[in-house]
């Protein structure tokens, strides 16, 4: 249903196949909606099996496996479009949906476009579970999950087994990989669009999307040890691949040779360190062939060929599980959420000149922190019982580097954040008190505080201020999609509230509820 944020029932669900606009009360709009969409069967009885939801030119888009239908919604509409059988996998690339489904003609990947007109399909060599698009939308790797559900008739699926497909020119190319592995536990891409890491977790399959050109890379590990893989990063030139795994001290390097394919191993270590944390790949053009390496109780520069004597090292006072690249060679180190009291130390870092500074905040983090506009945005709890938001940036002159604080105060507990896409607003969703006014006995008035809500508040990173809008319920998660901030609110058939970015006014918010209830009662085929 599509509702303002308060007063009566106002609209019904709109979908490709499409209702009428109106007043027209719930039980009238289910009959009309199962007149034009024709009857139910037993769509109402099956288990709801969903994945989503990815932003797409504007729009939130769910695939319904249960029902073969893909939902989208936008601030003014919630579309049904019927995909092919049995579908699996969601992946958007510009104008278009990508769906693996089986028809007649057997597996294929469906493109759907968003803005309307008819689908077109891909045959496909296997019916996969998964897609990974790169982010041009050029090439599209195809591959299974080893705990998807099997399909009907489906008696036996090689899991080393992937497709590479061509999306200009709509060819699905099968590769076998020999890896004495399960399926696939992720796929990375390299920035240029050009290379695909296809990781296993005793090996590394590099693929060339191009022309479908692979290489097989066994990782040397103890025999029978499994090595589940947490990151893996190309290097801004393609020229590395970086691995890091939850069993390994070691970052993985894997030096890469185009034309033809190549790669030769590297297991990168700093002496004595353990617990190795997070890494990532600086973007400065001095850091070519480094690796950051975070670890417990110390951080490292480490030269991806294995020369020991380029390692940049220095010791923390904490314990910190995350790495965020500010620019200019300098990186925050900082907690997660899940780290409890752990995530409440920060440090600074410019390994180029081996300076730190290092820091506290006053409660440990609550919310995913984001990057933007140079600094670090840090949702986290304060003294007493508050919360509060800490922007960290760096600064250097030529004595020392400092780390810097600026707090801003919250009037509710941080649940959520997104960051919008030039990285100068940070969106922070916030659980507070609801609060309720009525007649107080004495013919005055009074004011009730019970139970919670959900608000978003906007935060520029120039001045640290912004508006904010309290909401009809609270909220799992916040995201950016075509000029509006959405929130996700508790609800098995998906219930938000769309507020457009540059407007956070409850009265140019709108709420729709029941995304998914299109697909109920059934899409026009």
């Amino acid at each position: 249903m599509k509702r303002p944020l308060h007063g009566p029932l106002r609209g019904p669900l709109h979908g490709r196949c499409r209702l009428s606009a109106g007043g027209a009360a719930l039980a009238l709009l289910a009959i009309l909606a199962l007149a034009a969409c024709g009857s139910r069967g037993d769509r109402w009885d099956r288990p709801l099996r969903t994945e989503g939801p990815i932003a797409v030119d504007g729009e939130l888009l769910w695939l319904d496996q249960s029902l073969s239908a893909l939902v989208a919604a936008t601030p003014s509409s919630t579309t049904c479009t019927p995909t092919l059988g049995d579908p699996r996998g969601l992946a958007g690339i510009a104008g278009a949906a990508l769906v693996i489904g089986v028809d007649v003609d057997g597996p294929a990947l469906q493109r759907i476009p968003l803005s309307g007109g008819a689908s077109s399909r891909i045959p496909l060599p296997a019916a996969f579970d998964r897609i990974a698009a790169t982010p041009d939308g050029l090439h599209a790797v195809l591959f299974y999950d080893p705990a998807a559900p099997p399909r009907s008739g489906a008696l036996a699926r090689d899991l080393n087994q992937i497709a590479v497909v061509d999306l200009a020119a709509g060819k699905a190319t099968s590769i076998a990989f020999r890896t004495g592995a399960v399926a696939p536990q992720s796929v990375a891409f390299s920035a240029d669009g050009r290379l695909a890491a296809v990781i296993f977790d005793r090996a590394v399959a590099l693929v060339a999307l191009e022309d479908a050109a692979w290489l097989q890379v066994p990782l040397l590990v103890p025999p029978g040890l499994p090595l589940h893989v947490r990151e893996a990063l190309f290097s801004p030139e393609a020229d590395f691949l970086f691995v890091r795994t939850a069993e390994l001290d070691d970052v993985i390097a894997i030096r890469i040779q185009s034309a033809p394919l190549g790669a030769t191993v590297n297991f990168l270590s700093l002496g004595g360190a353990t617990e190795l944390r997070a890494i990532a790949v600086p973007k400065e053009p001095g850091f070519a062939g480094f690796v950051a390496a975070l670890y417990r109780g110390n951080a490292a520069l480490l030269d991806a060929g294995g020369d020991t004597t380029r390692t940049a090292a220095v010791p923390l006072d904490g314990e910190p599980s995350r790495i965020a690249d500010l620019g200019g060679g300098r990186f925050l180190l900082h907690g997660d959420p899940s780290q409890g009291s752990g995530s409440m130390y920060l440090a600074a870092w410019d390994p180029l000149t081996g300076r730190i500074a290092q820091n506290r905040l006053e409660g440990r983090i609550v919310a995913e922190p984001r990057v933007g506009a140079g600094s670090v945005f840090l949702p986290h709890l304060a003294e007493g019982a508050g919360a509060a938001l800490s922007v960290a940036t760096v600064e250097m002159d030529s004595v020392r580097l400092r780390l810097r604080l600026r707090p801003v105060g919250l009037s509710g507990l941080p649940t959520a954040t997104a960051m919008s896409t030039d990285g100068e607003t940070l969106f922070l969703g916030l659980e507070v008190e609801r609060e309720s006014s009525g007649a107080a006995p004495n013919g005055g008035s009074r004011k009730d505080f019970s139970g919670s809500t959900g608000a978003i508040v906007e935060i520029r990173s120039d001045d640290l201020v912004g508006g904010g809008v309290v909401l009809d319920d609270t909220f799992d998660s916040l995201g950016i999609v075509g000029g509006f901030v959405y929130a996700l609110h508790p609800s098995p058939l998906v219930d938000l509230t769309f507020v457009p970015s540059s407007d956070l006014a409850r009265r140019a918010a709108r709420r729709v509820d029941g995304v998914l209830a299109t697909g109920l009662m059934g899409c026009d085929r």
